[in-house]
């Protein structure tokens, strides 16, 4: 009886050791868990973290963008109200120019979305803008740089003209009383004088930046004692600050002894009887080189100048 009690008591001991070993593996299943759940957690709360971070430092990077970008469509708009011409064909161009940054920069401050496409859109923008801006410089320097030469040009051409009526006045005294006669008798006159502006279709035109061209027409006179034959026609165009309209440096002609100026020629065959005939300049200047005023126009046959008109432009 005992030895029955005493093996019921070791059976107990067993059964109790083998629960308590169970229930030890269990917690440590448990805390094995929870020490994986705790990780997750943590790795979780980290990715969010960074990319909070990330989040954060993109939102700074485009802020900055946008602003670096305001600030510099600022600055092309200031470059291109710098420009200035008195073309007012190209004036219309750098307004319409100005008026494009500014419904860019204006589109850019109410820009919600800002990426790295939309920036790249708008850098675009501004680098097209800046080359337009270069070649508007370019055309600008080009202009100025006509206007010098023609400016330098007419001064030197009008000077050369002065002196040669001064020196024609001046022989024209010396030798009046043996040449006059003779001069009056072969000098062929001109009539009918007309000078019509044209533009482009060729109407008649009053407005200065409208004229494509001019026609100038009259009659040479008849003159039995003039020597006939082949015979260059010369004009010359003066604006009404003197400056003769010219289309290349090279239009050169004798006027008593002097290489002057001239606006166009023509070549005839002159019979000693009347001859209707016209002389067209293309006015290849731009269109700052006709202003609104009087203008004078002289024609030249034989070293002579033979007839002279005036006509308006507004």
């Amino acid at each position: 009886m005992k030895n029955n009690k005493n093996k019921l008591t070791n059976s107990n001991i067993k059964n109790f050791d083998s629960k308590e070993k169970d229930s030890g593996g269990f917690y440590k299943i448990i805390a094995i868990l929870l020490f994986i759940l705790l990780l997750i957690v943590a790795w979780l709360f980290y990715n969010e973290t960074q990319k909070n971070k990330n989040l954060i430092i993109q939102q700074n990077v485009t802020i900055e963008a946008k602003d670096s970008l305001s600030h510099e469509f600022d600055n092309l708009l200031a470059e291109y109200e710098s420009l200035e011409s008195n073309n007012d064909s190209l004036n219309t161009q750098l307004g319409e120019k100005q008026e494009k940054i500014k419904v860019i920069m204006k589109r850019l401050r109410h820009e919600k979305t800002i990426n790295r496409e939309v920036i790249k859109k708008y850098k675009a923008e501004l680098e097209t803008l800046r080359e337009v801006m270069k070649s508007f410089v370019v055309q600008i320097d080009s202009l100025n740089t006509m206007n010098i030469a023609l400016t330098k040009e007419n001064v030197h051409v009008k000077k050369q003209y002065k002196e040669a009526t001064t020196k024609n006045v001046d022989l024209s005294q010396k030798n009046e009383e043996l040449s006059t006669q003779v001069d009056k008798a072969s000098k062929i006159k001109t009539f009918n004088i007309t000078v019509q502006p044209l533009n482009r279709r060729g109407r008649k035109v009053k407005k200065a930046k409208k004229v494509d061209k001019f026609q100038v027409c009259f009659t040479l006179g008849e003159n039995v004692i003039a020597k006939s034959g082949t015979k260059n026609v010369y004009i010359r165009i003066a604006r009404p600050d003197e400056l003769v309209l010219i289309s290349s440096e090279d239009n050169l002609f004798t006027f008593e002894s002097k290489d002057i100026a001239y606006t166009a020629k023509r070549e005839v065959e002159y019979d000693n009887k009347d001859k209707d005939m016209c002389i067209f300049f293309q006015n290849s200047l731009n269109k700052e080189g006709l202003i609104s005023g009087n203008y004078a126009v002289d024609i030249f046959v034989d070293g002579k100048q033979i007839g002279t008109t005036n006509f308006h432009l507004k």
